[in-house]
């Protein structure tokens, strides 16, 4: 038998029972849009949560921490100790002071970030517009993404201003502080991404004399697989140390069960769907014994009787996943549209809730495929072995 004669046998089932046939596939495209519904809105909202914490920086950097187990501090000597460190790329201190700033009209109290160059990038956040501190600009500073709607400026209309600074130094006494106005003037030269009203302050543009109150140390190694090592080389001089990797990990783990659990849901929907193919195949050979008779009786071997109805099944199969498919995209599209307004409606932003990556979505239709084939394997076999006399006989 040639294969155009075996595509014209197969697709006959369109034209005499086109019902039928496409329920079964509508059958097969709901459980396949549902796997892909809740895969992809698995992998989205990991993707839309990693995004938010993580940058590339981040991945191979760590926060160090005083241990007050170990009586170990940080000072600048544990800069200068932590910066000798095999594998250590870059490394910022960072200082919080609250304080004042003005910018031309605007005066009101905010929070400062004194550090170094790449701590925002290792902090999981990007600048926006301009450019990072750095050492060949010390009296440049960032300004948080947040302080455009309090001033009511767009962010390029803000790059260039002149930002006047005073800082609440903490005194040795618990508790008390004293404003220092700072001589110089400052200039902003960046809009980093950040929702809380903070500004990023170069400290080699302050008084090293004055920063004596760390909050913690960011150090970056070369990639993200040296973390762990560079991690206990900082930990056996005393310190403690925390990473955004360890985050990712568990996030992904959670992830991972997540997706494994909303994998379950569609596969149950995808069985229940291929039940009823199997039904329609049956019934598709019952129907159908007295014109495999016929087709024996003229010539037709059992292998192709078999390939026929194998082929049924295979392309009813291949046509509810690419049928899935669409119908999953039309799905996830209005799920995410909905969101997304309600989302912008509320003061939100707007963002893609869902990902299906290539490879999931030909695994999908490559596996109604095999379902396919593996569901009217059994009609197929059954098909293959009826006796042609048995058939002639219920004309």
């Amino acid at each position: 038998m040639k294969f155009i004669d075996l595509i014209k046998l197969a697709t006959r089932m369109f034209k005499a029972r086109t019902s039928r046939t496409v329920l079964t596939i509508v059958g097969i495209g709901v459980g396949t849009a549902t796997i892909l519904f809740l895969i992809s809105l698995g992998f989205g909202v990991q993707e839309v949560i990693l995004s938010k914490i993580t940058t590339s920086d981040s991945l191979s950097a760590m926060d160090i921490y005083p241990n007050s187990s170990t009586e170990k501090k940080i000072s600048w000597e544990s800069v200068d100790q932590i910066s000798y460190i095999k594998n250590v790329e870059k490394i910022a201190p960072l200082f919080k002071y609250d304080g004042q700033i003005r910018i031309e009209q605007y005066n009101n109290n905010t929070s400062f970030l004194v550090t170094g160059p790449g701590f925002i990038g290792m902090d999981g956040k990007e600048v926006l517009v301009g450019e990072d501190l750095s050492k060949d600009n010390p009296n440049g500073i960032i300004l948080a993404a947040s302080f455009s709607r309090v001033l009511e400026k767009s962010w390029d209309e803000l790059i260039g201003k002149e930002v006047e600074i005073t800082l609440n130094i903490p005194e040795e006494e618990a508790g008390k502080f004293r404003e220092e106005k700072i001589d110089k003037k400052f200039k902003i030269i960046g809009i980093a991404e950040n929702e809380k009203s903070q500004v990023y302050v170069n400290l080699d543009g302050l008084d090293r004399a004055n920063l004596n109150n760390f909050s913690l140390i960011k150090a970056k190694s070369y990639n993200s697989d040296q973390v762990e090592d560079v991690k206990q080389q900082i930990e056996a001089l005393g310190y403690k140390t925390s990473s955004v990797s360890e985050v990712v990990r568990q996030a992904r783990k959670f992830f991972s069960i997540a997706s494994l659990s909303l994998a379950v849901l569609g596969v149950i929907a995808l069985l229940v769907s291929s039940i009823g193919m199997f039904n329609t195949m049956v019934i598709t050979l019952l129907e159908r014994t007295e014109e495999i008779g016929i087709m024996k009786a003229i010539g037709a071997t059992d292998q192709n009787i078999l390939s026929i109805f194998i082929f049924e099944s295979a392309l009813m199969g291949f046509l509810g996943g690419v049928c899935g498919i669409v119908m999953g995209f039309m799905a996830q599209f209005t799920f995410n549209f909905v969101v997304n307004f309600i989302a912008v409606r509320m003061g939100g932003e707007a963002f893609k809730l869902f990902h299906s990556p290539f490879w999931f979505i030909l695994l999908l239709v490559m596996s109604s495929l095999f379902i396919g084939i593996l569901t009217g394997s059994i009609p197929a076999r059954k098909a293959s072995a009826v006796d042609p006399l048995e058939a002639l006989k219920r004309r």
